[in-house]
């Protein structure tokens, strides 16, 4: 099961791929929009994150399925400081549960360790029962703990809380 995955950054061709995938049967409010997604929401939210890539510790990358080159989700973590991020991701429906974020989300606290960010923190909605897993699958513990520069608004959302800090 492993090596099934690459992230990459994303590419300008990736806005069918991943309307298709993951855009179009998930929630808008994941990808920051207050309408049921289009093909033009999926090339605007790609083009929006190209210019980024040239940054240090812009972390925002493209599920790919080795099988077929498929953009199956987006692993993506906001630096809060030279030891500890904020991770995000999102596998598109037809794609979850066969392990594919366990995996995807792997790859990324990888990278992350290899950048030396060594806390990393993630949080879900209570009743997201499969994102709760997919972070104790990786090692992430809940915590009480929230991160630093986390606003208010979210830290008073209700979200449940993880984190993970490993060796460096």
């Amino acid at each position: 099961m492993p090596d099934r995955l690459f992230l990459r950054p994303f590419e300008p061709e990736d806005g069918e791929s991943f309307y298709q995938n993951v855009m179009k049967d998930s929630e808008p409010e994941l990808f920051g929009l207050d309408h049921p997604a289009l093909p033009a929401d999926a090339q605007n939210y790609i083009a929006e994150r190209l210019p980024f890539y040239e940054r240090p510790h812009f972390y925002d990358f493209a599920v790919v399925r080795r099988s077929d080159g498929e953009v199956i989700g987006e692993v993506n973590a906001a630096y809060i400081s030279p030891d500890t991020a904020d991770i995000g991701y999102v596998i598109g429906p037809l794609f979850r549960g066969q392990g594919y974020a366990k995996e995807a989300v792997k790859l990324l606290i990888t990278r992350l360790t290899e950048d030396g960010i060594h806390k990393i923190y993630g949080a879900c909605r209570a009743d997201n029962i499969a994102s709760h897993a997919v972070m104790r699958a990786c090692g992430m513990r809940k915590t009480m703990k929230i991160p630093e520069r986390v606003s208010v608004r979210e830290a008073e959302s209700g979200l449940h809380w993880y984190m993970i800090e490993l060796q460096h």
